[in-house]
């Protein structure tokens, strides 16, 4: 608050107080030559009057003008402010301010001007307070004599309240009254607080409610023999004989009472069981997995969730996000060392991982966690198991394998033909062989070695030497034939035993028998193209590509005990299709020079040689996929490029919760070595439209194993759709959308 100043004061000293408008600390380095400082003072609502700044000290003597800070430390942003004489020269009232200085903040003084002195103790001033109030108490003109004879007349019955005589009780009655005080007061208030009153001093009326009756049966005290009277015929105490009242079991009224408050039965047990209703109506819950694999080496962190809601179906935070987490097991043996800390991941939410070791058991789990909102408390309870992870991996290996499993599996009696074929066709060719060599030649060569026979064969030209030469080399190709293949026949034969020993299982995906007849023909053609003294390299590679589509067939076979598996390793078949290189089968006529001279919008199938595109070959599947490929490279369709060794993961989030690699609880993809993802953008599109659904980030590349995962924020998965997702996970290289992984997302809401 201003002080006040009498006008036309002098040599008067205020004082401001200064902070920064930016932090609202106070400013201590202000000086009276600070670049841009002004001051002003207006009179009167009169125009601003500037004044010059001048150098000033905290105790120095009145200067015009003068400015300087009162104590940094003690009392910083304070300044000391001598404003001119000017300034309170006339008027009601005076105004200072300080300003011109970037994020300075000062409030200008308003001083009321009074025309009194409030530094005058003694007058204020005030001219007519000439001489001290008792000198003023003396008046001449009084007759001080006749006011004491007024006043000796006057007794002691008399004395005034306010402006009215009070009267002395005492000295009208001449003697002292010795009721409590106040009673006699409170009397007469009582007595005359009525509005008509009926006492008068001839006597007191005795009709109406001034008279005290004893009922209506009877007029003041002459009827009490009425019959009223009469049922008290005996003392009050003998009416509780037992004959006609039974006393209480206080005993048993005790009991009841010590159960109603007891722990087990009373209020508090009850109060606790319904508030633990409450708590499992959805006001406190767990989410995580039912099931943690346990690794076979090291470990694995599984992500939980602690929600909490007010009694409203609201999230809302638990008192000071203080959340105690247990574990047991179903022994109640504590296992809460393998629980982490408690992130507060949001209102109501509260995240914590639990680590399965490989050296932890199969056992369930009981997890609890508790907290308190405004005091009420909160309990969640979640349970869930800990098994081996060979063990679902090899249920998960089962189940992988048996939905390869045709719903009408072949016949023992197509596998036995189908063998009895192939046993056939292999003597055919046998005796073929020993008819057109100098020397009977042992079974079939091997891969390798029939490879290398091509190799020396592909080197024959186009028009063959004379017979001795052709004589000469067809002895030579003799010998490398019969070099090795006895290894050959003996696996051939021990597969043969093993299918007709084992017939009866169900294998897939086995040639059928048309397939089987079809290769055996066209082996039993190019063995004996292959073996004529005037053989080519053409020759040699069909009789090649024969004998390869046989082996193709027996190497899908595994056995156990002398007895065939039913099962086929499709990922190492594919993989041998897929990084096969094609300038390997680049023959004239051949599949591999058709895909080869494949240009623009040229349809690689017109080039085909006849027999690559029977049905259910590979021939047939890769002329659909090229010409669904050639359709969308016209229609400006995205392409995909379908991966046979895409990886295959399911995963669930939950609508609102963050998922981060670093904290363990994100989606992650071990892929191939192929194609490299150095430097490339990954993404995970819904199958349905091919409409993106986030950006992947990978992990590692260049490496046997490349790694990619999915971080999401709270933000992406709240605006997810609920329910599952069909999605692939491609890699965008050279314009084209590469198949890396495939699978199903689950968004769980809230």
């Amino acid at each position: 608050m201003a002080r006040e100043v009498k006008v036309g004061s002098t040599s008067q000293t205020e004082y401001f107080y200064i902070v920064s408008s930016t932090t609202g600390l106070p400013m201590t380095t202000l000086a009276y030559n600070t670049s841009g400082l002004i001051a002003y003072y207006n009179l009167n609502k009169g125009a601003a009057v500037s004044i010059t700044l001048a150098t000033q000290t905290p105790s120095g003597a009145y200067s015009a003008g003068g400015l300087c800070p009162v104590d940094a430390t003690n009392e910083p942003g304070v300044y000391r402010f001598d404003p001119p004489d000017a300034a309170y020269a006339s008027g009601t009232q005076t105004v200072i301010s300080l300003s011109g200085v970037t994020g300075m903040l000062c409030s200008p003084l308003k001083i009321p001007l009074v025309a009194y002195d409030p530094q005058n103790a003694t007058t204020l001033g005030l001219t007519n307070l000439d001489a001290t109030v008792s000198s003023r108490s003396t008046y001449a003109g009084a007759d001080t004599a006749g006011t004491t004879t007024l006043l000796s007349r006057i007794g002691s019955t008399i004395a005034f309240y306010g402006t009215n005589v009070k009267v002395s009780l005492e000295a009208i009655l001449g003697t002292t009254l010795t009721e409590t005080v106040g009673f006699l007061a409170a009397g007469f208030k009582k007595f005359f607080n009525i509005t008509t009153p009926t006492l008068t001093v001839g006597g007191i009326d005795q009709t109406g409610d001034a008279f005290a009756r004893l009922g209506a049966a009877g007029v003041g005290l002459t009827n009490l023999g009425d019959t009223r009277i009469a049922h008290l015929d005996a003392d009050v105490s003998s009416r509780l004989a037992t004959s006609g009242y039974t006393a209480p079991d206080n005993a048993d009224v005790a009991t009841i009472l010590g159960i109603v408050n007891s722990g087990s039965f009373g209020n508090s047990a009850l109060l606790t069981a319904i508030q633990n209703i409450t708590n499992l109506s959805a006001l406190a819950n767990i989410f995580g997995p039912g099931t943690m694999a346990r690794p076979a080496s090291g470990n694995i962190v599984y992500p939980f969730t602690f929600v909490v809601k007010d009694e409203e179906g609201h999230l809302v935070d638990v008192d000071s996000n203080t959340v105690t987490l247990t574990a047991k097991n179903g022994a109640g043996t504590d296992r809460s060392t393998n629980l982490s800390a408690v992130t507060h991941a949001g209102t109501g939410q509260y995240t914590f991982t639990y680590t399965v070791h490989s050296s932890d058991v199969d056992e369930g789990l009981a997890f609890t966690a508790t907290g308190t909102v405004q005091s009420a408390s909160r309990v969640g309870f979640a349970s869930s198991e800990v098994a081996d992870a060979d063990s679902l991996a090899a249920l998960a290996a089962i189940q992988a394998k048996t939905d390869n499993l045709p719903a009408s599996p072949a016949s023992t009696s197509d596998v036995t033909s189908g063998t009895s074929a192939v046993e056939t066709a292999i003597t055919t060719a046998q005796s073929a062989i020993n008819s057109h060599t100098d020397s009977a030649v042992a079974p079939l060569a091997t891969t390798s070695e029939l490879n290398a026979v091509k190799a020396k064969t592909d080197n024959l030209p186009a028009s063959p030497a004379s017979t001795g030469d052709v004589t000469s080399s067809t002895s030579t190709l003799a010998a490398d034939i019969s070099a090795g293949t006895s290894s050959t026949a003996t696996a051939i034969t021990s597969a043969q035993t093993a299918i007709n020993a084992h017939t009866d299982t169900a294998v897939n995906p086995l040639a059928t028998t048309a397939q089987i007849t079809a290769a055996v023909s066209a082996l039993e053609a190019a063995i004996t193209a292959a073996t004529s003294p005037l053989a080519t390299s053409v020759a040699l590679a069909t009789a090649q590509t024969g004998i390869s589509a046989i082996q193709t067939i027996v190497d899908q076979f595994t056995f156990s005990g002398g007895l065939v598996n039913a099962n086929i390793d499709s990922s190492t078949f594919a993989a041998a299709i897929w990084n096969a290189l094609t300038a390997s089968y680049m023959e004239d006529g051949s599949f591999g020079q058709a895909v080869g001279l494949l240009a623009g919008n040229t349809n690689p199938w017109d080039l085909l040689t006849a027999g690559h595109d029977l049905a259910n070959t590979f021939g047939q599947f890769i002329q659909q996929q090229l010409a669904q490929l050639i359709v969308a490279m016209l229609s400006g369709q995205p392409i995909i490029i379908t991966n046979p060794l895409s990886k295959e993961l399911n995963f669930s989030v939950r609508q609102g919760i963050s998922y981060n690699n670093a904290d363990g609880d994100a989606p992650v993809w071990t892929l191939g070595p192929t194609p490299n993802l150095t430097g490339v953008t990954v993404e995970l599109l819904s199958v349905d439209g091919l409409s993106l659904i986030a950006t992947a980030t990978v992990l590692t590349s260049g490496a046997a194993d490349q790694t990619v995962t999915l971080n999401l924020t709270g933000t992406q998965t709240a605006a997810f759709p609920d329910g599952a997702t069909e999605y692939i996970l491609v890699a965008l290289i050279s314009g084209l959308k590469h198949e890396m992984a495939k699978g199903a997302m689950t968004v769980v809401p809230i």
